[in-house]
This record gives structure tokens, C-alpha cells and sequence, in this order.
């Protein structure tokens, strides 16, 4: 949960003292009368063995963007890594504060290597969760804060992920499917004292294909942006304090289960 970076970086990192990576490019000579075809997205894969490590930052044409320092309060990259001490129980918050999650209902909930970055769980759409205690880094607060995930869903009108245990509770959650319309996604905010769900209008996105969803709360200008696939796609006018007490839940809210697939929470 960070501030969106369109950059999309797929890293297994084991954490380290401060090391600086540095990578030569070589143009390649296009033939004569050949095709080429050009992608805004860029995917590298870094591998570390050290520990220890507080920022990582990439530098792109003179530029740097910090994408892993102790402003990202939960990572679930959701590839069952056994090194990390992942089983079918346990998935590993690879940021600084090691939130892990406990996986409830395994056989309902599976996982698949064929996530949108390695691998992902499989929701079944019926008694299970992956579940985070209470966390106080994982509350919006009163401050700036940024959730998501990368979705792909089976069915409309149900909570992808929540920190909320109903419509009048305080917290945040993906809903995919709003208002029953198949192939659109939105966030949500809600509080006690505003005792309903405020969200920007649901943003047209392909079930069967992978999502990135974002919610945005700026407390600047006390609003809730969605993004969807690094694409601004809407706002509300958001207030009040969004903490709550409740237990952070993938794949579930009361008792409303998710049918799709999750990753990198």
C-alpha cells in the first residue's frame, strides 16, 4: 500500500545494507524494412540475497522513484514462497513491519502459480479469507494513504478486499461488479459518522483478464481517487477519520465471499 508508481517492477527481494544497482543498456540496431513494437510497461525482476534493506529506489532518465521504504506498511506478493516461510496457512508481508496473513478455508481459497506476477490466490467464492489482524500501519486514519491489489473476478457486486465489517463501518475495500454491472471496479471509503460507503463511479475493466486496482485518499484535497491499470479514473469527496479496529480481510467481508483471483496486495 504505497503511493501508485505506473512502473511496474516485479521484485523477490530477502532484505540488506545499502546496494546500488547499475544497468547498461545497449540500443539494438532495427533492420531495414522490419517491424517494431513499443510497450509503456517495463518489467524487471531484481533478486537480493542480503538483509537488512530500508529503501530501493530506481532511477529512470535522471529520476528516482522510491518504490520499497518504510512508507510501505504491507506487501503480499502471494507466490507461496517456502524460503520466506510461506505454506497454506501463512503468507509473508514482505515490507519492514512483517504483517503476515493467515489463509482460513485452504481448499476454498487455493493458490495458482499463474498470478499476474508469479503466483496468486484463487478465490472459490465461499468460506475462506486471507486474513490480517488488526494492523495500526494498515489504517487510513485521518492521513494520506493508498490501497490495491491486481484482480481478476468471476462474479459482480463483491468485496475483492475490506477493512470494513459493514456499509457503516469505518475503513476501506475494492468492490468488483458495482452496482451489479459485470467488468467494472471501484474503492470505497466509509465512517461511523458518515454511516455509508463513498466511492467515484465504477471504471470499466475486463473480468477475465488482470487489474490493477488503486485507491488514492488524499487528505489534501479530501478526496478518493481510483485508478485503474495506472489510469486516473474518478474521485469522491471524502471526511472524518477512516481507523478502525477490524481485521483486514482478501477474499472477504462479513459474510460475503469473493469469487476470483488475488495478487500482489
Amino acid at each position: 500500500m504505497k503511493k501508485p508508481i505506473i512502473l511496474i517492477l516485479s521484485l523477490i527481494i530477502l532484505l540488506s545494507a545499502i546496494v546500488y544497482a547499475l544497468i547498461t543498456f545497449t540500443d539494438v540496431s532495427v533492420p531495414s524494412g522490419s517491424t517494431t513494437n513499443t510497450s509503456a510497461i517495463v518489467e524487471y525482476n531484481f533478486s537480493s540475497d542480503s538483509n537488512g534493506i530500508t529503501s530501493v529506489k530506481w532511477n529512470w532518465n535522471g529520476t528516482n522513484y522510491t518504490f520499497y521504504d518504510d512508507s510501505l506498511v504491507l506487501h503480499l506478493n502471494m507466490d507461496n514462497r517456502s524460503a520466506l516461510g510461506e505454506n497454506n496457512s501463512r503468507v509473508v508481508d514482505i515490507s519492514q513491519y512483517g504483517n503476515n496473513a493467515t489463509i482460513v478455508g485452504y481448499g476454498n481459497v487455493n493458490w495458482t502459480s499463474n498470478g499476474k506476477y508469479g503466483g496468486a490466490f484463487v478465490f472459490g467464492g465461499s468460506a475462506s479469507t486471507i486474513n490480517l489482524s488488526s494492523i495500526e500501519q494498515a489504517n487510513a486514519g485521518v492521513g494520506d494513504f493508498t490501497f490495491g491489489a491486481w484482480v481478476k473476478s468471476n462474479v459482480v457486486n463483491l468485496l475483492v478486499f475490506s477493512s470494513r465489517v459493514g456499509i457503516t463501518s469505518s475503513g476501506y475495500d475494492i468492490l468488483a461488479g458495482v452496482s451489479g454491472v459485470t467488468d467494472t471496479y471501484t474503492v470505497r471509503v466509509g465512517n461511523v459518522a458518515s454511516g455509508a460507503s463513498i466511492g467515484p463511479a465504477g471504471a470499466s475493466a475486463n473480468f477475465s483478464t488482470w487489474n490493477l486496482i488503486m485507491g488514492v485518499i488524499d487528505r489534501t484535497d479530501d478526496l478518493l481517487l481510483l485508478y485503474v491499470n495506472g489510469v486516473y479514473s474518478g474521485n469522491a469527496s471524502i471526511s472524518g477519520n477512516l481507523s478502525n479496529s477490524q481485521v483486514l480481510s482478501i477474499g472477504k467481508r462479513g459474510t460475503s465471499y469473493f469469487s476470483g483471483s488475488v495478487d500482489n496486495v
